[in-house]
């Protein structure tokens, strides 16, 4: 097997991940995680929890702003995946999921979980998570842990319904445990 090369520092504009692609290598180094370059995007999950400070500001300020940011536009090169579970852990014998911050972190990586499932433009999923993490951080919950994320339902003019069948139908616990899966099966270890 010959030896794997990825590029990194001054990938900042699209057009610089797809010529390190052109010269074949095969991966690109950005912010500070390695990428394997398919179809000349860059592919990154971003494995996290809802109610966690930092993974919160990475999420809120950082990632948006890097992705998102029309003059880079870098989300037209990256397939990102939002994997929300972060350092919970599963039950036997009835998989109950316990979270680091407690039931209100548990309920909103469930109520996260529904929209990457349900949507898969990842700008329509992102835009409604950055939105309640956001809330969670300026305002914390509202009167209600429902009012937090329909409120930006509808100031996305999305639709609240999808999002309470799928919690309410207990489909987000089969999104979670799922999630539960891939975190625990990352080498190395979250």
């Amino acid at each position: 097997m010959g030896k794997v090369v990825a590029v990194g520092f001054g990938l900042s504009k699209p057009e610089h991940v797809k010529q390190v692609a052109e010269w074949g290598a095969d991966g690109a180094i950005v912010g500070s995680g390695i990428n394997v370059l398919e179809s000349n995007k860059v592919n990154l999950s971003l494995y996290y929890e809802s109610l966690c400070p930092a993974c919160r500001s990475f999420l809120v300020d950082e990632l948006a702003a890097a992705l998102f940011d029309p003059d880079k536009d870098l989300i037209s090169i990256t397939n990102l995946r939002l994997v929300p579970y972060g350092n919970a852990h599963v039950q036997a014998p009835n998989q109950t999921v316990v979270c680091q911050h407690g039931p209100d972190e548990c309920y909103f990586n469930s109520i996260e979980a529904c929209p990457i499932d349900l949507w898969s433009d990842v700008k329509q999923h992102f835009d409604l998570i950055h939105c309640i993490e956001k809330k969670l951080s300026d305002e914390g919950i509202q009167e209600s842990k429902e009012q937090t994320w329909q409120s930006c339902c509808g100031e996305l003019k999305m639709g609240p319904d999808g999002l309470g069948k799928c919690y309410s139908s207990g489909y987000e616990k089969q999104l979670i445990l799922r999630n539960a899966n891939e975190t625990d099966d990352l080498v190395p270890p979250h």
